[in-house]
This record gives structure tokens, sequence and C-alpha cells, in this order.
């Protein structure tokens, strides 16, 4: 590992900690804190530190494991998360998030055997679940992915995103009074959310209900308003309703931000 790590680690630290606080009151809940660049400077620290316990050391590396995740940093998710196993083969988070990372990195054999593994430790791991599903929705088994949402909320009713996933799952087989309610759950429990407005404007459009979907990507657009693939996708069905002109100019704009916003939105539209 680079020497400019522990110090980077060091010098972000400092920055973040309380006047007269030093880097030795450092702990494992500094490292799991949150998602900031002081909680990542906090996992690294502890990973560099030669006094950190082998258990500390492995969540260490399973919590920046999720930051990287955070992050987009996919590969070195799946490394850290790794170094956390080998560390402590007995705990389920870390192959939850190996899971998560492999999936996201296309090695979806090893993202099913670890979302296998994770849930085999703990038959209630609602993220588990969520993983799981999301690779049988890559295969297109949409009635295992639907199973495996609908008993991740049934241990963890909180998890909004969720919502949208069952209702991608539903519009994907054309049950769309199902899928709408499915966004509005999650929009109600995530008003600040851009996705399940996504989802429910896909599915209004796939509906050829324009207005109502117009309405939503509006919405989505104003948390998003550099999103070129909001912007297509309003443009669309703006030009679906009649409105050529103004759909015309919104999906020029849009292939302003992205040239090949085109291609990205070809399969559909549920993330900005």
């Amino acid at each position: 590992m680079s020497r400019l790590l522990p110090c980077l680690a060091a010098a972000l630290l400092a920055a973040a900690l309380p006047s007269g606080a030093s880097a030795a009151a450092v702990n494992i809940d500094d490292c799991a804190a949150d998602s900031s660049d002081a909680a990542l400077a906090a996992c690294t620290y502890l990973i560099e530190q030669k006094n950190t316990s082998r258990a500390d050391r492995a969540t260490a590396y399973g919590e920046r494991s999720w930051q990287y995740g955070h992050r987009g940093l996919w590969d070195r998710a799946v490394e850290d998360a790794n170094t956390s196993i080998a560390l402590d083969p007995t705990q389920t988070y870390a192959y939850e998030l190996r899971s998560n990372a492999e999936r996201m990195t296309g090695q979806y054999d090893k993202a099913f055997a670890d979302a296998a593994e994770a849930l085999r430790r703990d038959p209630k791991k609602a993220d588990a679940y969520v993983d799981r599903g999301l690779l049988y929705d890559h295969r297109h088994d949409y009635d295992r992915a639907i199973a495996d949402f609908n008993t991740a909320l049934q241990f963890d009713k909180t998890l909004s995103d969720v919502h949208s996933f069952l209702g991608e799952c539903f519009r994907a087989q054309q049950k769309y009074d199902q899928a709408l309610a499915e966004f509005t759950k999650g929009i109600a429990l995530k008003k600040d959310g851009a996705r399940p407005y996504i989802g429910r404007a896909a599915t209004y459009a796939a509906m050829r209900d324009f207005p109502h979907a117009i309405a939503d990507y509006t919405i989505a657009l104003q948390m998003h308003p550099d999103s070129a693939r909001i912007l297509y996708a309003r443009g669309s069905a703006r030009f679906a309703a009649g409105d050529r002109t103004g759909g015309k100019a919104e999906i020029d704009r849009a292939f302003r931000l992205n040239r090949d916003v085109e291609k990205e939105v070809g399969w559909g539209i549920d993330e900005p």
C-alpha cells in the first residue's frame, strides 16, 4: 500500500477531529459513522495501526468496503470485503457487502454465492434478501426477485428503495397497477428520492398516460436538474403526448448534456 495513504488519512482525521482531540481517540464507531471522507479516513487509519485488534481490523475493512461502494469504487470494495472475510470468516456483513460489490462488477455467480452465505448465517438479514432480489431481477426472474424483496420488507419496512425495485419488476411484467402502487409507497417513505418518481413516470409512460409521466419526471428533474437521462425521458413523453416542439427541444438538450443518452435509456430509465 502507498505510504501516502496513512498520511492522507491522518490529514483528513486531523481536519475532522474536534479541537484538542487526537487521532488516538479514533475508534471503530468513527469508521462506521457516515459516508464522509473523515469516516473513510478513520477506516484507513485503524487498518494501518499496528495496535488495532484483529476484530476491529476486520470491521474496519468491511466498513471501508462500504465506503468504497458508496463512491462507486467497486473493485476496491470487493478487495476490502475479501480481506475482512479473511480476517473474520464468522461475520455476515462482509459477505453481504461483497455480494453487492460483485453484482456491481458483473461477478453474478459469486454474488449469488455470497448472498446465499449471508442468508445462511442470518436468515432475517433484510439487505441480503435485497441483494439476492436484485440478482434475480438481473436474470429477469421477476417472481423470485419479488419474493425476496417482499421478504426483505417483512424484516425492515423502512427500506424505501425496495418499493422501487418491486415496482420495476411489476412494470417488467406489465402489471402496471401493482407497479404504480409500489412506487407510490416508495415516495411516501422517501419524498426526496428521485428513483420512485422516475419509476412511476416510466410506468405511466408505458400506460401511455403521458401527463402523469411528465409530472413525475418534472419532480425528478427538480432533484437532478442536470440529468440528461431524465430530461430525455421527459422530452420523449412530451413528444409522444403531442408537444413535438417542446419534446424535441428537451431531447436535443439532453443530447448536448450527454451524446450517448439515447443508448443509455434505450432499455428504460429507473435512475437519474
